[in-house]
């Protein structure tokens, strides 16, 4: 029998409400501190025994803001070796109450409002099975599948309040989604890495009409080359599928397509401690919209040197 228990405080100093003066500056107002928490308790069995691994428990968590809510998830997973590992089939049933901070939200969408809303995540239900393993020792697999049920799930409107509508604001909404992943691994000791892998998701939220911003699917294609220690090379292919963007001004939703992007980078290592790069940003100079009214930049040269003390 095992137990775990973890607390979770997070402070944010955020303003209420953001205006436009008469001279076009964005103005804050009724800057207050907030602070939420969340608590963790985890009691489960843990099992183990040839080429079977087992976990059952409960997770207990409370989510701390004006008011506490209190949850009680499953925690459930298996998993069996077959083969020697060549094969292992797992599953679970697990939720979790998720910390969505604004420092996470600006990472995922940088043109996110000021005074964008804060709210936790709870994933009510997430139930996933799948198979991974390795076909040999360089290369590994990974194909699954999984069912979430989300409350405050986050999604991204244009905002018309705090800004002329060139930044987002959280509009927040429950949502089933429905999740299938493969992912291919080959590597080489530390000298070759080669990676794909692919995520199709179909969303069904509860009141809003599209799951807003969010790709229909990615596909991702990485690679590592390790020249001597020396000379690293780095390159990521992304496709990315199509996203339904909400706005104010036109009747149906408008479709940002699918778009291709690649980011190609070397590192040049003089010693443990100092080295130098160059990074090549949208390789192939394509022009889209990731966010809707955002056109990316072109190809875009990133240089420079490292050193650490």
């Amino acid at each position: 029998l095992y137990s775990s228990a973890a607390s979770d405080v997070y402070k944010r100093q955020s303003p209420e409400t953001l205006k436009i003066d008469e001279n076009n500056i964005i103005q804050a107002s009724n800057s207050t501190p907030k602070t939420s928490g969340i608590v963790r308790f985890r009691p489960h069995i843990y099992s183990r025994k040839n080429n079977l691994i087992f976990k059952a428990g409960i997770s207990l968590q409370a989510n701390i803001n004006e008011n506490a809510k209190f949850h009680v998830f499953p925690d459930l997973e298996i998993s069996y070796s077959l083969f020697n590992n060549v094969f292992i089939p797992y599953g679970g049933w697990v939720g979790n109450v998720q910390r969505n901070t604004f420092n996470d939200i600006r990472l995922e969408n940088p043109f996110i409002s000021e005074d964008s809303k804060l709210q936790n995540t709870v994933q009510k239900s997430n139930i996933f099975a799948g198979i991974r393993g390795s076909l040999s020792s360089k290369f590994t697999f990974n194909l699954s599948s999984s069912f979430q049920k989300l409350d405050s799930m986050y999604f991204f409107i244009p905002d018309t309040v705090s800004s002329y509508g060139n930044k987002f604001q959280t509009k927040y909404d429950n949502l089933s989604q429905t999740s299938f992943l493969a992912e291919i691994t080959y590597q080489e000791l530390e000298k070759l890495k080669i990676s794909a892998k692919g995520e199709y998701f179909i969303y069904n939220p509860s009141n809003i009409s599209r799951a807003w911003q969010r790709p229909s699917f990615v596909f991702t294609l990485s690679g590592l080359l390790d020249l001597s220690d020396k000379i690293v090379i780095k390159s990521d292919f992304y496709l990315v599928g199509k996203r339904d963007a909400f706005s104010y001004s036109e009747p149906d939703p408008i479709s940002l397509p699918t778009f291709v992007d690649m980011n190609i980078s070397a590192e040049y290592r003089y010693s443990k401690k100092v080295s130098a790069f160059i990074q090549f940003n949208n390789f192939t100079a394509k022009k889209y919209q990731y966010w809707q009214n955002f056109p990316v930049q072109s190809i875009n040269i990133l240089g420079g040197i490292t050193i650490s003390f």
